[in-house]
Parts: structure tokens; C-alpha cells; sequence
């Protein structure tokens, strides 16, 4: 009996204790949420005080799309800034004036790499490097294990090609989705855009991925790695056969492989940044056009890189408008950066839609050049003909329309010269162009927001360019290039000359792909 009230008083005592701890824990909570709470309304108060750290960054994210297509942008930065401040104990100012200084670097990431492609040709080159030094790692064991026996060297390393191509599958089914799915969102980083000009009011769709195009892309793939340990295979057999032939011990044998088994040797790196540039973009831009097409958009234009290291080539095809059912493949050559953009304005970049598409078949079927002149309401007021080099138009209309032909010359260029912008100037055309039969490309050249150059100015911009021009031509020629290729140099230097002669003095300047 002692024993039971003993024990029912210990257990009194003990709810006691939680009853009175558990009273504790929820004044504890109280007191706690009211500091907290007070803590949130002193930081939402200074917050408000750096605000405009924030406001022009986020705008100039809002309008490049990214903040809606990549909502996490530059976050977990933010974040991880705003909580190291608070644990070292800085002020409001510090830590939010660093924050500021993070969104400008992410805004300057965005700008240099609008596509995000970035990260992924980084991350695939590494890949790529990996295949390149375990095929070359094997290939090694392989010619030591079988020394002195060149047919059964040769029937292993194919083997272990066939396997490694396996595991390279694996590899290719982990990557090669980011890079579709990169174009999916860098369409809607434009469409995004073009929502907030008003230009394109669709509702947003979903895009499921696409397991065929992937699949296509992965094949892809998969055939540029295996080009690349066939070119690596061939070398090795040839050096192996070789060094054979002289009797070299196997130690010479690994040192004469060694430059085409090691990826840092620099032919294997350049081969893998190579393919991962060329291969990350031409899936971004296959995703970019699905995206593009299910919206039923119908035409794209050509996005070069927007740096100086924009090469002649792609310099020369930036701003180019197709139909999308008829846009080339990008990237247009190795290492290629060129994306594509939607295209919502009229072909001809002309706000009432003056269109000379039913005056293509015949300037491009021409051998003489074709002046067409219309008036400043864009009446026809005269047809002139001309030889292969040129075409006079008596009497030009001031403020007037002209469109002209440059049929295909050995010794011409294909885009403007200085006599058409200098005619389009002194008579202040409100649109001049010129067709292209060379390159099917119709050229726009029209004044800017401050109306055209002085023409004397433009001229002297225009001869200086055309002098760095030649100049190159005749050192492509004398450092052993042909002429015909020399030629097509020049030809591209020039169209490009032209085009930064035009947009460096303020002239309006387009190209669109007939």
C-alpha cells in the first residue's frame, strides 16, 4: 500500500513537471514567434529603403524574359548573400548593396549568354574529354597486353569500342535532353518578349519532350563520338604498324600513341570543344524551332553571337529573315553560336507593308541589273535597264522608293555600294534595295531616327572600310589561297563592311532570305 502511493505521488510530480514545461514551451513560442515577427517588419522596412538596388536590375531581367522563364534566377545567390550578412553580423546597407552587385552580375550573364548555352557546352566537353582519355587509356592496356600481336591488338580495341559506346549511350541520354530542353525555354524567353511589345497574345502551351528528336539527336551524337575514336583508332593502328616495322619496344610504341590517345595533348581537347559547342547548339536551335512551330509562328531571323568574336560569316547573316519551314540548320559552321529568333514584323521592315516578293523571279533570273523607282505614295513611275554592272535612273524622286537588282558577277559584291547608299542619301530615299541573285538575300537599307548621314562622311567611312577589305584580299592571295577562294572571302568581308558601315552611321539596315 506504502509502495502504490509512492509511486501515484512520483507520477503526480512528474505530469507536474510537464504540464509546467509544456506551459514553458508555449510561452517560449510566444515570445519567440513576437521577436521574429518584430525582426520580419524591422527587415521589411530596410529592405524598402535599398530597393532601388533591385528595381532597374529586375526590370531589365523582367524585359530580357528570363525572370518568368527562369523564376529561380540568381536566388539562391540572393539568399545565401542575405543570410552570410546577417551571420557576420553586417548592416542592412552591406548586405543589400551586395546583393545589388550580384544582380548586375547576373544580369551581365544573362546578356553574354542569352541562350544559357554557356554551362552546357562546358559541362558536355568535360564529358567528351572523359571518352577521349578512357579510349585512349584503354587503348594503351590493350597494345601492352598484346604485344607483338598486331591482329589481335586491332580485334580487342574494336571490342572495346563497341562497349564503350554503351556507356557512351548512357552519357548521351543524361545530356542531350538539357540541350533540347534549353531551346524550349530560350523560345520562351522570346516569346516572352515579344508578349510585352504586344507582338504575340497566344496563350502560353505546353511542350511535351519530344522522345523522337531527343532519340535523333542522341544517335547524332553518338556518331560524332564514334567519328572521333575511328579518327583516334586509325591513327594508333598506322603508328602502331609502324613503329613495328623499326622494332621499337613497347614503351616507344605507348610515346608514339601518346599524341593521339591524350585528350590534353590538344588535338583530342579541340575535337571535344568542337562537338560539344557545335552539337549543344544545333539541339538548342531544333528545340527553339519545335517550340517556334507548334505556335505556329512563320517566320524566324538569324541571331548572331553579340560580341566581337561574331565571325564575317555570321556577321553577314545576322538579322537574315526565312520562313521557318525553310531555315538552314544551325549552327552554320564549327563552333558556331547563331540562334533563331521569332519574327513578327512584315519582311520588308516596311510599316504599310510595301512588298517587291512579285519582283524576285525576275531579278534573280537576270544578267542585267533592274532599277524599279516608285514615288513617295509608292507609285510605279518608271522601269530601267541597265548592263551587268549597272543602271542609271534619270531623274530620281526625292523622298521616293528604289529597288534594283545585282545579278551574279565574278568581280562584283553582292550587297550594296557606295554609289547606292550614297543616291539612296542624296536623295533622301525613305527605303532603298537591292536583290541579291548570288545570295538570294534582299537588302534594306532605310534612314534612321536621324535622318541620313552626310554623304560625304559615309563615303570616307565607306572607302576606309574598303580599304582594310582589299588589303586582306591580296594577303589571302599571296599566302598561297586561291582566287576563287580569296574571292569568297572578300565577298563576305565586303557584305559584312557594308552592313557596320550602314549601322555606324546611323542607316537602317536589313536582310531578308528570298
Amino acid at each position: 500500500m506504502v509502495t502504490a502511493i509512492t509511486n501515484f505521488s512520483t507520477s503526480v510530480l512528474h505530469l507536474q513537471r510537464v504540464y509546467l514545461n509544456g506551459r514553458r514551451l508555449r510561452e517560449a513560442t510566444k515570445q519567440s514567434r513576437k521577436f521574429y515577427r518584430e525582426k520580419k517588419i524591422k527587415a521589411l522596412d530596410e529592405i524598402s529603403k535599398y530597393e532601388f538596388l533591385f528595381t532597374d536590375n529586375y526590370r531589365k531581367l523582367s524585359e530580357s524574359g528570363s525572370l518568368i522563364v527562369y523564376p529561380d534566377i540568381g536566388s539562391v545567390e540572393v539568399n545565401q548573400i542575405y543570410i552570410s550578412g546577417l551571420i557576420a553580423g553586417k548592416s542592412f546597407s552591406e548586405t543589400y548593396r551586395e546583393i545589388g552587385q550580384a544582380f548586375n552580375r547576373i544580369l551581365k550573364e544573362v546578356q553574354d549568354d542569352p541562350t544559357r548555352s554557356r554551362g552546357l557546352i562546358a559541362a558536355y566537353e568535360k564529358e567528351l574529354i572523359q571518352v577521349y582519355n578512357d579510349f585512349g587509356a584503354g587503348i594503351v592496356d590493350i597494345i601492352r597486353e598484346n604485344f607483338g600481336n598486331p591482329a589481335e591488338t586491332s580485334i580487342q580495341i574494336d571490342k572495346f569500342q563497341t562497349k564503350q559506346m554503351k556507356s557512351v549511350r548512357k552519357m548521351l541520354s543524361k545530356q542531350v535532353p538539357k540541350f533540347w530542353e534549353a531551346g524550349i525555354s530560350w523560345a520562351e524567353v522570346n516569346l516572352e518578349k515579344a508578349k510585352k511589345k504586344e507582338e504575340y497574345k497566344k496563350p502560353d502551351i505546353y511542350i511535351p519532350p519530344n522522345e523522337d528528336a531527343i532519340d535523333a539527336l542522341i544517335e547524332r551524337n553518338l556518331g560524332f563520338i564514334k567519328g572521333m575514336t575511328e579518327e583516334v583508332k586509325k591513327s594508333v593502328l598506322s603508328e602502331l604498324t609502324e613503329g613495328m616495322l623499326r622494332s621499337e619496344g613497347i614503351d616507344q610504341l605507348v610515346k608514339r600513341i601518346s599524341r593521339y590517345v591524350d585528350a590534353g595533348s590538344g588535338k583530342g581537347q579541340s575535337r571535344a570543344e568542337m562537338i560539344a559547342r557545335s552539337e549543344v547548339m544545333y539541339g538548342l536551335n531544333q528545340g527553339t524551332l519545335t517550340r517556334f512551330k507548334r505556335d505556329n509562328i512563320t517566320k524566324v531571323q538569324w541571331l548572331a553571337g553579340p560580341d566581337d568574336r561574331m565571325c564575317a560569316i555570321c556577321g553577314q547573316k545576322n538579322g537574315s529573315i526565312y520562313d521557318i519551314e525553310k531555315a538552314p540548320s544551325l549552327p552554320y559552321h564549327p563552333n558556331c553560336r547563331c540562334c533563331w529568333t521569332p519574327y513578327f514584323g512584315k519582311t520588308d521592315d516596311m510599316s504599310n507593308g510595301w512588298d517587291i516578293s512579285d519582283k524576285h523571279d525576275e531579278f534573280l533570273n537576270s544578267n542585267i541589273e533592274i532599277a524599279y523607282v516608285y514615288d513617295k505614295d509608292r507609285n510605279l513611275i518608271g522601269r530601267y535597264v541597265g548592263t551587268t554592272g549597272s543602271v542609271s535612273i534619270p531623274n530620281p524622286p526625292k523622298d521616293g522608293y528604289v529597288v534594283h537588282n545585282h545579278p551574279k558577277a565574278e568581280t562584283a559584291p553582292a550587297s550594296f555600294s557606295d554609289v547606292d547608299i550614297v543616291h539612296a542619301i542624296k536623295n533622301n530615299a525613305s527605303s532603298y534595295k537591292v536583290v541579291s541573285q548570288e545570295l538570294g538575300i534582299e537588302y534594306t537599307i532605310s534612314k534612321g531616327e536621324n535622318g541620313w548621314p552626310d554623304p560625304d562622311k559615309f563615303q570616307a567611312s565607306f572607302d576606309n572600310g574598303l580599304k582594310g577589305i582589299r588589303a586582306k584580299y591580296e594577303y589571302d592571295k599571296k599566302s598561297g589561297m586561291s582566287t576563287d577562294e580569296a574571292y569568297e572571302n572578300l565577298k563576305l568581308s565586303y557584305n559584312d563592311m557594308v552592313r557596320r558601315a550602314c549601322i555606324a552611321n546611323g542607316i537602317k539596315y536589313t536582310e531578308v532570305r528570298i
